[in-house]
């Protein structure tokens, strides 16, 4: 069976593997996105740096994906499954949304990997709904229909964030001022944690600072994660 040459192209950075038969036969290799003009200059980094010879690519992009071609939401990058192709000499190149993947990875998933919320027994088969913060916020769906399964996927990051407590208001408000729209991404991300932290008085940091100032007891760094995990289970609970 050939190989397959996959990658995560996200708002911030990209890993690339290679597989074969289903399994990763390569140890993946990570990108910081804004050290390079594109990701052509990663995927040729790639390519000479492992010598891969895969004849075809699956790639998940933070973006909405359309007729095989995505602008990225949060890099501004342009791709195109048939010009990666032909630039780079692959029979195929797939893109998908990164968040459509991670619902069919979903399906790999065993019932031990997994945990009851809410109460109840869980129920087989159950429609999925799929959730994460990074540089914005993914979200996608996995439908079951007659006994097959279907993806929806969408930008359902840029829904609008409710409010629950006068802390949120507060903050939905100072953000809608400046934007002129609180999506749940400006808030329930990395960049969101970063304002959080700012709104609070904790000045300006990064997402990965905050966090580990909260693990280390920093009460204005915890206060801001709490926020952040209050809004991002509201979001959750919504979808």
């Amino acid at each position: 069976m050939s190989k397959l040459l996959v990658a995560d192209i996200g708002g911030t950075g990209s890993r690339l593997a290679v597989m074969q038969e289903g399994r990763q036969i390569s140890e993946p290799v990570t990108y910081l996105n804004s050290e390079h003009d594109s990701f052509e200059a990663i995927l040729d980094d790639f390519i000479g740096r492992t010598g891969c010879e895969s004849t075809q690519a699956a790639f998940a992009v933070a973006g909405p994906v359309r007729d095989n071609s995505v602008r990225m939401t949060n890099l501004g990058w342009e791709l195109s499954g048939a010009g990666l192709a032909a630039r780079f000499g692959l029979q195929r190149v797939e893109l998908l949304n990164d968040f459509a993947a991670l619902a069919w990875a979903t399906l790999a998933l065993k019932a031990t990997d997994v945990q009851q919320v809410g109460g109840g027994a869980a129920v087989p088969k159950a429609n999925r709904g799929i959730l994460g913060p990074g540089t914005g916020l993914g979200v996608s769906g996995l439908i079951c229909h007659a006994g097959a399964w279907a993806v929806v996927a969408g930008e359902g990051g840029h829904v609008t964030l409710p409010a629950c407590s006068n802390d949120e208001a507060r903050l939905i408000e100072q953000v809608t001022q400046e934007f002129g729209h609180c999506s749940a991404e400006r808030l329930v991300s990395g960049p969101g944690l970063v304002r959080i932290y700012a709104y609070l008085g904790g000045g300006d940091a990064a997402p990965e600072t905050v966090t580990r100032r909260a693990l280390a007891g920093d009460e204005m760094a915890r206060r801001a994660v709490e926020l952040f995990s209050l809004m991002l289970a509201s979001v959750a609970s919504n979808l």
